[in-house]
């Protein structure tokens, strides 16, 4: 819109420079009698010269020239930016075909869950090239899907509701942008253990081992002595 209304203004501009230049071209008459009323104004004397005509001719076609000149880049600008608008919603329609693609059978059957609980996907299971996939419920029981660094982006499906408003606990959305279909793009800052906290595996009991029977000492054995002559 910014980008629309500066080129509109510069055609403005250019369409001024334009009709003054033909007003000093063709209407050098009109041009005189405002000149003379102004030095009437200024206390000063006038005198309609040659100069003055041909002076008034060449002003006036460099405005023109100038304002064509300004019309020209002005529609250019104007076309250029209208080309990367439309290059950019295709870029954002084909993102969202791709999101809803793969995804979509997944979200049908994450949204099962029920009250405000953090769950975690891994994307390697489900064939996802991602570094982490969180689901669950916020507020008033609205359903999120976090997607994170996919395709280096990362992005949300927050269906009713905005990115800003509907978040895992410990993910902090910083700016958003949307592109149709309850999807958004966003920049979040994350702690992937503020979100999920790992739940411990239980250790194994420490078996105390059984004390070993003392070691008997075999009796000594004492050799027969022979008997005495």
């Amino acid at each position: 819109m910014e980008a629309s209304g500066a080129v509109g203004g510069l055609i403005c501009v250019s369409v001024f420079c334009v009709g003054f230049g033909l007003l000093m071209i063709f209407a050098r008459d009109f041009m005189w009698e405002w000149t003379h009323f102004g030095n009437l104004l200024g206390g000063e004397k006038s005198e309609r010269t040659d100069v003055w005509d041909t002076g008034q001719v060449i002003s006036g076609a460099i405005l023109v020239f100038a304002g064509l000149g300004l019309a020209c880049w002005g529609f250019s600008q104007y076309q250029s930016r209208a080309s990367e608008a439309a290059d950019a919603t295709a870029t954002a329609q084909t993102q969202l075909t791709l999101l809803q693609e793969t995804f979509g059978s997944h979200i049908s059957e994450w949204d099962d869950v029920d009250g405000e609980r953090i769950f975690f996907a891994e994307p390697s299971s489900l064939g996802i090239r991602a570094q982490g996939i969180y689901y669950g419920r916020c507020r008033n029981n609205y359903f999120y899907v976090y997607v994170v660094n996919w395709d280096d982006q990362d992005y949300a499906y927050v269906p009713n509701n905005r990115p800003e408003a509907c978040q895992p606990e410990g993910m902090f959305v910083t700016t958003w942008s949307s592109f149709g279909g309850d999807w958004y793009r966003v920049f979040a800052r994350r702690n992937h253990d503020a979100i999920i906290s790992p739940t411990p595996r239980p250790t194994q009991p420490t078996r105390t081992p059984s004390p070993r029977p003392p070691t008997r000492t075999p009796a000594p054995t004492f050799a027969a002595l022979p008997p005495a002559a």
